[in-house]
């Protein structure tokens, strides 16, 4: 159960998420039980960094009713969330904790989700929330077994669609910028909802039973000078 994470440090020259390179080699990795990090201050991981840094969520979003499903994205600073490689919600802009929805219709099955984090200075916020016929109709956050780890590569950076078909077909009914959705309706502010599990400066939940389950499989290739990024490599070639 849970999500793998990458963790990625930065410097100040970063601006916002999409200046992150998400498929260059992460500084740490660990995994997560779900996405609940609210107002955090300190480091964002064991030893890590606690301004300018990114993270990658990925895994498997396990889906046992088929159905609609609506996701409820929160960030500060930004966020955006692919599902089978197609990127359907984004928080973009400037600070403050922002809110973005969607609304999906989804197959029952297990289905790619993938996360990307990127903060730069003060409070960590990024929250992730759905309802559906899996959560029996209630806005919660996503965790238990509704997900697996598994190693996935990052998601092209496509744009948002306004309408699909297949198993992440559906519209983005966000409408812009939903207020402080993840606080249900307390109209206050970020650090107030009733959502906060623990205390406020309270981290996200690592995995700590990973050292018990079968790990995975790694295939390296050694490459030469001339190779500049992770879309010039053949990972149907030959390992090293």
């Amino acid at each position: 159960m849970g999500l793998h994470v990458d963790y990625f440090s930065l410097n100040s020259s970063y601006t916002n998420l999409e200046d992150v390179d998400f498929g260059s080699a992460p500084t740490d990795t660990s995994s997560v039980e779900e996405l609940n990090i609210k107002r955090m201050r300190g480091d964002f991981w064991e030893g890590g960094a606690e301004n300018y840094f990114a993270a990658r969520y990925h895994g498997d979003l396990n889906v046992y009713q088929a159905g609609t499903y609506t996701f409820f994205l929160k960030s500060d600073n930004n966020a955006m969330l692919y599902l089978d490689g197609e990127l359907v919600a984004e928080n973009l802009g400037g600070r403050g904790g922002r809110n973005s929805e969607v609304t999906l219709d989804l197959s029952e099955g297990a289905h790619e989700i993938e996360v990307r984090y990127f903060d730069s200075t003060g409070r960590s916020t990024l929250q992730l929330e759905w309802s559906g016929p899996d959560s029996g109709w209630e806005r919660e956050f996503i965790g238990g077994d509704a997900f697996s780890k598994i190693e996935t590569p990052p998601a092209d950076d496509d744009q948002i669609s306004d309408t699909g078909d297949g198993d992440t077909g559906g519209e983005d009914t966000s409408g812009g910028d939903h207020g402080d959705s993840s606080d249900h309706g307390s109209g206050g502010d970020a650090g107030a909802g009733d959502h906060d599990h623990g205390s406020e400066d309270e981290g996200q939940s690592n995995d700590s039973s990973t050292s018990s389950r079968q790990g995975l499989h790694a295939t390296y290739f050694a490459l030469p000078f001339m190779v500049g990024g992770l879309n010039d490599i053949d990972f149907d070639g030959t390992p090293s």
